[in-house]
């Protein structure tokens, strides 16, 4: 969100980085930023200070005329921040989905051992199944925190 804001709070007063001044059909689109209408000698005689140059774009174009342009970087901004948090998002699930992973493994292992009278001992089916039901219950307590939470 903070490159956005700053681009639409600054876009008005920014000089941007438009087509050639010299081009006919994109003359309005170079000349809406302020500063820019500074920097063009056909409009800066227009002006005195910042202040009229934004009166007097407001009074002649509304308000939408400070921000012509504004589209492309905007959509610049808002596809790079949604990748950044996309991209954030993705490396913190795949740490905690590992680590859930381990807690399904570590719970599965510890549930079997509960029920077995010697470490070495291979367990039932029954064995197994009550504790693949321990890791899953382990599981999903531990998830729905981690979905409250999130």
């Amino acid at each position: 969100m903070y490159g956005i804001t700053g681009l639409v709070v600054g876009f008005p007063l920014d000089t941007g980085m438009g087509p050639d001044p010299s081009a006919r059909k994109h003359r309005a689109l170079i000349s809406c930023q302020v500063k820019v209408r500074f920097q063009n000698p056909e409009t800066a005689i227009k002006y005195r200070t910042t202040a009229h140059a934004i009166s007097t774009i407001i009074r002649e174009e509304k308000f939408g005329g400070l921000y012509k342009g504004i589209t492309s970087p905007l959509v610049y901004h808002t596809t790079r921040q949604l990748f950044e948090v996309t991209i954030e998002l993705f490396i913190f699930t795949q740490a905690l989905n590992a680590l859930l992973n381990g807690l399904v493994f570590a719970s599965f292992q510890f549930f079997t051992k509960l029920q077995l009278d010697r470490g070495d001992d291979t367990p039932t089916l029954t064995q197994i199944t009550l504790a693949g039901i321990g890791a899953g219950v382990a599981f999903s307590y531990v998830n729905c925190v981690k979905f409250t939470i999130f």
